[in-house]
């Protein structure tokens, strides 16, 4: 039963019409989230180890702009004048991140969207965190572009800041209210999305 539902998963990833039970949305769903944190995981780790590596170089370099605190287990940095240290690329961590979001996206959106039409609801409903999350990810684009920059004094900043924070409390609240409304027993009988499964 299991295997069946997330191979039915798998075989109706463009079928946006009809509904579907729980036990036919919940262990598709489950690998899809589990595959992509292990993926996002691989992929973004070797990133940021190459940033701490690239902090540490120099600090190394520059005792007198950084400080290295070393012990049996650690290394610690503390970088007391960013001023010449070279900018960070966040795009290690950034586009692996983004490309993830999308393949769960598309990969969920039929389940998603046959889920809620068996709470009868439309799969439109699923756009809310989507577009929340969207919106989040450019203001963090914007965000980070302001530090590479040094404008974090700059009022615009913060005014950024807030508004990304903001957006991405919004998206995780949405996304949270999304997950509960799958989570519940779909609609008793047929809906205008079709008759109830069996």
């Amino acid at each position: 039963m299991l295997m069946n539902s997330i191979a039915r998963g798998f075989k109706k990833l463009r079928d946006f019409q009809g509904r579907d039970r729980r036990s036919e949305f919940w262990p598709y769903a489950g690998v899809i989230m589990a595959v992509s944190m292990v993926l996002m995981t691989v992929a973004i780790v070797p990133a940021m180890l190459q940033q701490f590596d690239q902090t540490l170089a120099f600090a190394e370099a520059n005792p007198d702009q950084a400080s290295v605190y070393r012990s049996a287990t650690n290394v610690h940095v503390v970088i007391h004048d960013p001023a010449g240290m070279p900018p960070m690329d966040y795009s290690g961590m950034l586009v692996p991140l983004a490309i993830m979001l999308v393949v769960v996206a598309l990969l969920l959106s039929a389940a998603v969207t046959r889920r809620l039409h068996d709470r009868g609801l439309s799969g439109r409903w699923a756009l809310i965190p989507l577009a929340l999350y969207g919106v989040g990810i450019v203001f963090w684009m914007r965000m980070l572009a302001s530090m590479l920059t040094d404008a974090t004094g700059d009022p615009s900043f913060m005014i950024t800041f807030m508004l990304n924070f903001l957006v991405l409390m919004l998206g995780q609240l949405s996304l949270i209210a999304l997950v509960i409304v799958l989570a519940l027993k779909g609609k008793t009988g047929p809906n205008r999305y079709g008759p109830e499964p069996v």
